[in-house]
């Protein structure tokens, strides 16, 4: 496989340590200060550092023969405006006493995950596989840039993004087709995670799917979410990322190995 194939948050960074981060940026923060000023008053004093990998994922360097568990998912996943320490897959990490791999990718999507999980898995061999599910309404092609050069890229469609006018090529209405009918979006997500459970059984290693939790015990937090949320105020704060921690490590102590 090309590195293309292979990386993790392309475009932000290798073997590195950021500050700011994606949609956790200075400008959001400042903006943050202004729309939400009591809600950030919580983030003045709270150190956050993205420690990036050669591979590009906020996440430990990978090495071979190596006890770990290994995440996949979306920015959730990630822990974007977070600290490492308050992230679900790095308490769960912890808790467990084994390397974390995270392999999650802000603004993934469940075609993502499943390429990089047919290459890493192999490689690494985790103890355990954890799946954070990623929105159904993304999806990848590789394609040729024609802005540059025409090297190959891979381009993911999510429904924040233009999907139209896509460097240099036009797919007209193809994406609106495309996420219209929940077939596709259902079935693409679907097929994706029970390929990646499959290369964990040809693996002989525990596949754990987290889903969303939507119980209205756990969303309370719902009607002042800006109050709990991650220093961008777009992702899930220390409290949720505790409790999908919770409810993972249940999930792994009911496996058959642990």
């Amino acid at each position: 496989m090309n590195d293309i194939d292979v990386l993790g948050n392309f475009g932000e960074g290798y073997d590195t340590t950021l500050e700011w981060w994606q949609t956790d940026s200075h400008k959001n923060y400042l903006q943050n200060l202004t729309t939400h000023p009591q809600n950030m008053e919580r983030w003045r004093d709270v150190e956050i550092k993205y420690d990036i990998n050669r591979y590009a994922f906020r996440s430990a360097q990978f090495e071979e023969n190596t006890k770990n568990i290994m995440f996949f998912g979306c920015s959730h996943a990630v822990g974007v405006g977070l600290p490492l320490e308050w992230t679900f897959a790095k308490k769960v990490a912890d808790e467990l006493g084994l390397e974390l791999y995270n392999l999650a990718v802000a603004g993934g999507s469940n075609d993502f995950a499943y390429r990089l999980a047919q290459h890493w898995i192999p490689i690494l061999k985790p103890e355990i596989v954890v799946y954070k599910t990623i929105e159904e309404s993304r999806f990848e092609i590789k394609m040729t840039n024609n802005w540059d050069d025409g090297k190959p890229v891979w381009h993911g469609f999510l429904n924040t993004k233009d999907n139209v006018a896509v460097l240099g090529k036009n797919f007209g209405d193809y994406y609106d087709q495309w996420v219209t009918h929940e077939s596709n979006t259902s079935l693409n997500k679907e097929k994706n995670i029970r390929a990646v459970a499959q290369i964990c059984f040809e693996n002989d290693i525990s596949f754990v799917r987290q889903d969303p939790l939507y119980a209205p015990h756990v969303r309370e937090w719902s009607q002042s979410a800006v109050e709990i949320l991650a220093r961008d105020q777009q992702h899930p704060g220390r409290a949720e990322n505790q409790y999908i921690a919770n409810d993972i490590l249940l999930k792994i102590h009911t496996l058959d190995k642990f």
